[in-house]
């Protein structure tokens, strides 16, 4: 499980943080926001709403091999963190 928070328009943990996972792994991203955003994770196209004050929960497979960044798309700059699929 990845856990990331956005408090104050900072991330935590930092947003240079990169994630390996190996390819096939399930890969769960838990997002908890004090503003409403949308979670995103480019490559794979998936995307989650969180309310502010929220969390949410992203589950897939991690079947494409390479790097992807993992943003939130209302926080400047958007980058959580990259995801790095072995």
């Amino acid at each position: 499980m990845i856990e990331v928070e956005i408090r104050d328009g900072q991330v935590s943990p930092s947003p240079a943080t990169r994630v390996r996972v190996e390819h096939g792994d399930t890969v769960r991203i838990v997002l908890t926001s004090d503003r409403a955003d949308e979670l995103h994770v480019h490559g794979y196209d998936l995307e989650e709403s969180v309310a502010a004050g929220g969390t949410a929960t992203l589950e897939f497979s991690a079947d494409q091999s390479g790097s992807f960044e993992v943003e939130a798309h209302e926080l400047d700059p958007p980058l959580l963190f990259t995801l790095q699929v072995r």
